[in-house]
């Protein structure tokens, strides 16, 4: 089977096809991916489960903190080049602790946040832009801060 479908005439000089691949029902478009160059025909492989995706490789450590919380809000710690942070309540606390923004308060109100219980957590997609507090109704409590860059 032929591949690609002209789309100027064939006295043109210069003639230009549109990139296709033939099948037994007709021709079906390629669309190329911005993974080449301008005028590269280089196709990302693929196999019968699919294009190959391979995910980004962790670039440092993981960060692991304990930071405590009271009625402040208290900002938890950012790693450069964070990709994601997993938040947890002690499992001790006695109170819960409340994520979100700086003005993040201890309570159901529209600034209240999202309400961890003890040993409750948090996984997120968060890159180090993303300022994040905690706070609680209770002095003396803590929460663990498991950074992925």
């Amino acid at each position: 089977m032929a591949d690609g479908i002209d789309v100027t005439p064939s006295v043109a000089a210069g003639k230009k096809k549109v990139y296709t691949d033939e099948t037994a029902s007709g021709h079906i478009q390629v669309q190329k991916l911005a993974v080449s160059a301008n005028g590269d025909d280089t196709l990302v492989p693929a196999t019968t489960d699919g294009m190959a995706v391979l995910p980004t490789p962790l670039k440092g450590a993981p960060l692991s903190t304990v930071v405590s919380v009271g009625t402040s809000a208290a900002v938890l710690p950012t790693q450069s080049g964070r990709r994601s942070v997993i938040i947890q309540a002690d499992p001790a606390n006695t109170a819960y602790i409340y994520i979100g923004g700086s003005a993040v308060t201890a309570d159901n109100a529209a600034s209240g946040g999202l309400m961890l219980a003890a040993g409750a957590s948090l996984p997120m997609a968060a890159t180090e832009a993303v300022g994040l507090y905690a706070r609680s109704t209770a002095a003396g409590q803590r929460v663990r801060v498991l950074e992925i860059a």
